[in-house]
């Protein structure tokens, strides 16, 4: 009956509806059902960040200027779906050994391997690779806070929009001050912290 409010019972089987239908719960049903994986949820209040942490393998020993600093960081699951943009807020960096280093990093959308980018060689960033930064964030040796004998940078309300071509993104920094030293080499922590866009 069309405009009228009909109860439905299932008897715990399966319920075909021939048109469109609004269903109202009685007070105190459950409701059980699932969304198929996508973007589309319900009852999301604000937003959600996503945090990803990378501790990069450091020389143990001395750097020159425009070095590299730990190789190529793969960031896993910065971005809950591939080719969406996602939005890099802050990034904080521990320093155990204290060298409070200014660096560059640069944001790559997909795994730059047409050049070679170990650990502790200068930057020369290949054209093909170029083409795939996609953003850079500098700390500077003013952003670091000292403690006896370790440091902590901290560059805030960044604001980078950065757009994968998966779900992940890549990292190289490169020392654009003077020449650290680092004595360990898990001495260096990067700790991202990402919006969806």
């Amino acid at each position: 009956m069309p405009g009228a409010i009909q109860p439905v019972n299932d008897a715990g089987g399966s319920l075909t509806v021939d048109g469109s239908v609004t269903a109202t719960l009685a007070t105190g049903a459950a409701v059980i059902g699932s969304l198929a994986a996508s973007e589309l949820h319900i009852g999301e209040v604000g937003t959600s960040s996503i945090g990803v942490s990378n501790t990069p393998t450091v020389t143990a020993g001395g750097y020159t200027a425009l070095d590299i600093v730990g190789g190529v960081q793969a960031l896993a699951n910065t971005h809950r779906v591939s080719g969406e943009a996602v939005v890099l807020q802050s990034v904080v960096l521990t320093d155990l050994a204290k060298q409070d280093q200014a660096l560059t990093l640069f944001f790559f959308n997909a795994n730059p391997s047409n050049g070679t980018y170990t650990d502790n060689i200068a930057l020369d960033i290949h054209d093909t690779d170029m083409a795939m930064c996609i953003g850079h964030v500098k700390i500077l040796a003013a952003d670091y806070a000292d403690a006896a004998d370790n440091s902590l940078a901290t560059v805030a309300n960044i604001g980078l929009q950065l757009r994968s071509a998966a779900t992940g993104l890549w990292v190289i920094a490169q020392c654009t001050g003077t020449a650290p030293t680092y004595a360990a080499t898990g001495d260096l922590t990067f700790k991202y912290e990402f919006q969806p866009d």
